[in-house]
């Protein structure tokens, strides 16, 4: 396995051992199947999205995935008037929500994990680093983020600087805190 995302011009990944872990933990066939060749393609996303739409959809649950860009997956779940969120979650009968990541577990999950993985980052770049380098450049911070404040940041460390207030909900945090290698 080479453990890369075809793209059309493929190239050896640092994701190898990602695509092991999934074929060798993976209670699906179908998940074990596609991981086998060390690729993962759009299509074969779109296959797993298409199946776990059909799988909640046999548990009662309105769930769908929304493609954007042609390489992005965002997920939603409806319940009534509640798209997604706390209200959404609120709102599901509790079997139909443990039907639901019964279908994420079997045929999302591990596969949409590996595809941020091998899509948006394919030469294996340290997430703090990227992180913090998108985090600067958007807010002008010169280096005031750096990988170790990243890490301090996200396992509640004390902090070793004095930080800048940023909005968790401004677009370009969220943009870097989601995808750091593109914003």
């Amino acid at each position: 396995m080479s453990g890369c995302v075809a793209t059309g011009n493929d190239t050896l990944s640092p994701w190898q051992d990602e695509f092991d872990r999934i074929y060798e933990q993976s209670p699906s066939d179908f998940v074990r199947q596609i991981v086998s060749d060390g690729e993962l393609t759009l299509a074969e996303m779109r296959e797993a999205a298409a199946r776990t739409v059909e799988c909640y959809q046999l548990g009662g649950a309105e769930f769908f995935i929304k493609e954007q860009n042609h390489d992005r997956f965002t997920t939603a779940l409806r319940v009534g008037d509640f798209e997604s969120g706390a209200d959404a979650l609120n709102a599901i009968d509790p079997e139909v929500a443990d039907h639901a990541f019964h279908c994420e577990a079997r045929y999302w999950n591990d596969l949409a994990d590996l595809w941020r993985l091998v899509r948006f980052n394919p030469h294996g770049d340290d997430f703090d680093t990227m992180m913090a380098y998108c985090l600067n450049r958007h807010f002008g911070l010169g280096e005031l983020f750096t990988p170790e404040i990243m890490e301090q940041l996200q396992t509640g460390l004390p902090l070793t600087i004095e930080l800048p207030h940023l909005d968790p909900y401004d677009a370009g945090v969220s943009a870097c805190l989601v995808d750091p290698f593109h914003h």
